[in-house]
C-alpha cells in the first residue's frame, strides 16, 4: 500500500484541472465545531457532508505538521511540546468527523502530528511522497472516494495542493508561525472541488 502512495502524489504538481472546471473556493471563516455531517461555523453557517460514502463525495481535511525540532536531520525530527498540543489540538477538532483514512508525507513529526486522530479513530497512518500530487489525488477520488480523509502535507506545499484543485485560483503561502488554520476540499472528482479556508 505504501508503495501505491508513494507513487500516488506526483500528478497534484502537474494536473490541470482545465478551463472549465467547477472548482471554487469559499470565503475565510472560523469554524466553532465539526459534527459527523457539518462544519458548523462561528456565524451560525453550516458546511454540509455527505452523509454516506455512496454519495461519492470526498471531505479531505488538510492540516500543515506541528512545530518540530530544527536542530535534528528534518525528516526524523520530533514534534516540540508546541507541536505535541498542535497534534491534540487536531485531534480535538476532528473528533467527530469520521475520518476514514490518515495521510502523512514521510517524516517523523507529520506522522507524531497525525497520530493522535489516527489513534483515535483506529486507523494506521498511509505515507506518501509529496512530490506526486496527482497519485495523491487519483487516491482522493479514486481509492477513497468518498471517505473523510485528513491529509497532512508542509505549510509550503499545501498552496501547490489547492491550486491543483482550482486551478487559476490564488493562494498565500502558509505563515510560518501560524498553527491555526484548516483547509477543507469536498467534491465528487477532481474537476468538481469546493475549498474552505478555515480557522480553529
Amino acid at each position: 500500500m505504501n508503495k501505491l502512495l508513494t507513487g500516488l502524489l506526483l500528478v497534484f504538481t502537474f494536473f490541470n484541472c482545465g478551463e472549465n472546471s467547477n472548482n471554487t473556493v469559499a470565503k475565510k471563516a472560523m469554524i466553532q465545531e465539526i459534527t459527523a455531517t457539518a462544519i458548523v461555523l462561528n456565524n451560525g453557517e453550516k458546511i454540509s457532508f455527505p452523509e454516506s460514502v455512496a454519495q461519492d463525495e470526498s471531505v479531505i481535511f488538510i492540516i500543515r505538521p506541528g512545530a518540530f525540532l530544527t536542530n535534528e536531520k528534518r525528516n526524523l525530527a520530533p514534534l516540540t511540546t508546541a507541536g505535541i498540543e498542535y497534534a491534540e489540538r487536531i485531534n480535538k477538532l476532528l473528533q467527530n468527523a469520521g475520518i476514514q483514512q490518515v495521510m502523512a508525507i514521510a517524516t517523523r513529526y507529520a506522522n507524531e502530528t497525525v497520530k493522535p486522530t489516527a489513534d483515535n479513530f483506529g486507523l494506521k497512518t498511509l505515507t506518501y511522497n509529496n512530490t506526486d500530487y496527482g497519485a495523491f489525488l487519483d487516491f482522493v477520488f479514486g481509492h477513497a472516494k468518498g471517505q473523510r480523509i485528513l491529509a497532512l502535507e508542509t505549510r509550503e506545499r499545501i498552496p501547490e495542493i489547492l491550486r491543483t484543485l482550482t486551478p487559476g485560483k490564488k493562494f498565500d503561502t502558509y505563515p510560518p508561525g501560524v498553527f491555526n488554520k484548516l483547509y477543507v476540499a469536498i467534491g465528487k472528482e477532481r474537476t468538481r472541488v469546493k475549498v474552505y479556508e478555515l480557522y480553529f
